[in-house]
């Protein structure tokens, strides 16, 4: 697998490009921010609103690459059988397995790259003089549009915690090496005292400048420490909804009704056990053991004049015979 993975990344980023397009749409925060420029002024909050729509969709943006790679991958790989009941895999031993960072980072170190090829080319060539042109004439009200040098100082900063990227990228090997590497893994030992900086009133920054690293080392792991209440990302150990009685339940009940639906069975379950669970949760137990809900058949409504010229022939020829 190994040997397709430059092959899939090229393709997998073009499409997840053209995904985050389509879902989020140019077109839509065009419009948001040509409406909110109209009314704005030199400094008003409106600016600020404007930079906070723009931070908001490019976050989603990076979020739906990751979670469309995810999905892939989690077909490539399958679940993992945890106390015998299968489950999908955790986002950190995903990676751990694939042996590779999500493709969010990975474009982002690809950017890194190529700005450091550029940036060691001779002052008279084409990229060069693109990337440290500069633009005159009027500009619009409000802060000016991020350059790509912008961009890339952001993003080295945030994996590798540097902003001097110009003097790094012209040692041509040493800048290669970084970029191979990648961001740098935290310790158990650092990410407690992360936690602990963050906790008694520090900041991510200050975090980051005690343990030598990026801010965005810092800000993804204080990201799954909040929300999983670890710092490695993973989901704990939750009780059960349903029992394994109740989950026999389910399977049987599909098996001998085999027109009932996802919403019946949680019906029924329901007035069973007095357990109130989502229609996917009824979903998700059927599939762990080879089965499927139902769907209920949506016929298209047939009108009064479709109805009249088969009861007419029907009319006609009910007393006819088989000679006949």
């Amino acid at each position: 697998m190994s040997s397709t993975i430059p092959g899939f990344r090229k393709r997998f980023q073009e499409a997840c490009e053209k995904k985050a397009v389509a879902r989020i749409g140019s077109r839509r925060e065009t419009t948001v921010t040509a409406t909110m420029v109209s009314t704005a002024t030199d400094d008003g909050p409106e600016i600020k609103a404007i930079e906070t729509v723009k931070k908001k969709m490019k976050k989603k943006s990076e979020m739906m690459r990751g979670v469309s790679e995810r999905k892939v991958l989690r077909r490539i790989f399958g679940g993992v059988l945890d106390k015998s009941v299968w489950r999908i895999r955790y986002n950190n031993k995903l990676y751990e397995k694939y042996k590779s960072t999500d493709v969010v980072i990975y474009i982002k170190l690809r950017r890194l790259e190529w700005i450091g090829h550029v940036y060691r080319t001779e002052d008279h060539r084409i990229p060069r003089r693109i990337m440290e042109g500069k633009l005159f004439g009027k500009r619009a009200i409000g802060k000016p549009k991020n350059r790509w040098t912008d961009v890339v100082t952001s993003d080295s900063k945030g994996l590798f915690g540097i902003t001097a990227w110009r003097r790094m990228a012209l040692d041509r090997e040493g800048w290669r090496k970084k970029i191979k590497e990648g961001p740098p893994i935290l310790t158990t030992l650092q990410q407690t005292k992360a936690i602990g900086i963050i906790e008694n009133n520090g900041t991510q920054a200050d975090a980051a400048r005690a343990l030598n690293t990026g801010r965005g080392v810092i800000s993804r792991m204080w990201s799954r420490y909040r929300e999983f209440g670890s710092p490695e990302g993973q989901h704990p150990d939750k009780p059960r909804v349903t029992t394994a009685a109740q989950d026999k339940f389910l399977c049987l009940r599909a098996l001998r009704e085999r027109t009932s639906t996802a919403s019946m069975l949680r019906s029924a379950l329901q007035n069973v056990g007095n357990v109130v669970v989502s229609t996917q949760t009824i979903r998700n137990r059927l599939h762990k053991r080879g089965l499927n809900a139902r769907r209920p058949l949506r016929c298209p409504a047939i009108r009064r004049g479709s109805q009249d010229p088969p009861v007419l022939w029907c009319q006609q020829y009910e007393d006819w015979t088989d000679d006949q």
